[in-house]
C-alpha cells in the first residue's frame, strides 16, 4: 500500500513555492519536515531552503554561510532521531508580502524514547525569512520580462490550520495572484527559520511533567510582585524631594504673611 505521506512529498518536491501555493502548502512542508523518513526530510530542506539558509532555536543555531544547509539537515535529522513519533499541527499561517516573511503558528508533541513518558506539548510561532529568485520568465503572449527581486504590497494572508481560509483578501484578488504567479513565474526559498518558544514552553524540553512549567509560571507570579513593590518604592523615593521643596516655599509664604511689613528681601 502507497503511504500518502510519501505521494504527498513527491507532489511538493516537483514544484517551488509561488504566491499563491505559499501559504497553502507551508503547513505540509512543516510536517514532511517533522514526520517523514530521512531521505524525504533531506529533500525536502535542500528543495525549499537555501543553501546558506539559517536556522535558530533555544537550544541551537547555525549561522548562515555557503553550505550552512548541511547542518539544517542533521539538526532535523537529530530532533527526528530523539522523537521518532512527533504529533503536530498548523493553527495558522500569516503571509507578509512586503517584508517576505511567514508566520506559522503550531503546536507538536515531542516523545524522548529514551525517557519512559515523557512528553513535552508545546506551542510555538516559527519565523521564516524567504527570499526571491530573480529569473528571466515568458508570458502567455511570448514576451520575456524579469521577475521582481521583491515584492510589490502591503499584503498579509492568513489561513487557519483546518485548511479553511479566513484571508483579508477577496476572491478576485486570488485570481489576480494566480494569472500573475504564471506570467512571472516568482518562486520563494527560505532563508531562515527561527523558531519563538514561550519560557513555559521551552522548559518542558528540560523538565517534563508539568514541574517546570510550575516552577516558572511561580517565578512569573514573584517577578510580578516584584515590579509592583519596586515601582512603590521609587514612586515613594521620587517623591521625597518635591514634598521637601513645597514645604520650603510654605514656610516663606507663612512668613511674609506673619511679618508682611518685612517685605522682600
Amino acid at each position: 500500500m502507497e503511504n500518502p505521506g510519501m505521494s504527498l512529498s513527491l507532489v511538493l518536491l516537483d514544484r517551488a513555492l509561488t504566491r499563491v501555493s505559499l501559504v497553502k502548502e507551508i503547513p505540509s512542508i512543516i510536517k514532511l519536515l517533522c514526520t517523514a523518513p530521512p531521505d524525504t526530510q533531506r529533500a525536502v530542506i535542500e528543495t525549499f531552503f537555501t543553501p546558506d539558509a539559517s536556522f535558530t532555536h533555544p537550544f541551537c543555531r547555525t549561522g548562515s554561510f555557503a553550505g550552512s544547509i548541511w547542518l539544517i539537515v542533521k539538526i532535523y535529522r537529530w530532533y527526528k532521531i530523539l522523537s521518532p513519533h512527533i504529533d503536530v499541527a498548523i493553527d495558522g499561517v500569516a503571509f507578509d508580502e512586503k517584508n517576505l516573511r511567514l508566520y506559522v503558528s503550531l503546536h507538536q508533541s515531542f516523545k524522548l524514547w529514551i525517557v519512559p513518558f515523557y512528553n513535552a506539548p508545546v506551542k510555538l510561532v516559527t519565523v521564516l525569512q524567504l527570499t526571491t529568485n530573480p529569473t528571466l520568465a515568458i508570458t502567455d503572449r511570448g514576451e520575456i520580462v524579469d521577475t521582481p527581486n521583491t515584492a510589490d504590497a502591503d499584503q498579509v494572508t492568513y489561513q487557519k490550520g483546518n485548511g479553511h481560509r479566513e484571508a483579508s483578501e477577496s476572491a478576485s484578488n486570488d485570481d489576480h495572484w494566480e494569472q500573475e504567479d504564471r506570467h512571472t513565474k516568482v518562486e520563494y526559498w527560505i532563508q531562515s527559520q527561527n523558531d519563538l518558544y514561550q519560557t513555559t514552553e521551552w522548559i518542558k524540553f528540560l523538565v517534563p511533567w508539568g514541574a517546570g512549567v510550575l516552577l516558572l509560571v511561580l517565578w512569573q507570579f514573584y517577578a510580578t510582585l516584584l515590579c509592583v513593590i519596586g515601582a512603590g518604592l521609587y514612586d515613594r523615593l521620587a517623591s521625597i524631594p518635591e514634598k521637601l521643596y513645597r514645604r520650603h516655599f510654605e514656610i516663606f509664604d507663612n512668613d511674609n504673611k506673619e511679618h508682611p511689613h518685612l517685605g522682600a528681601d
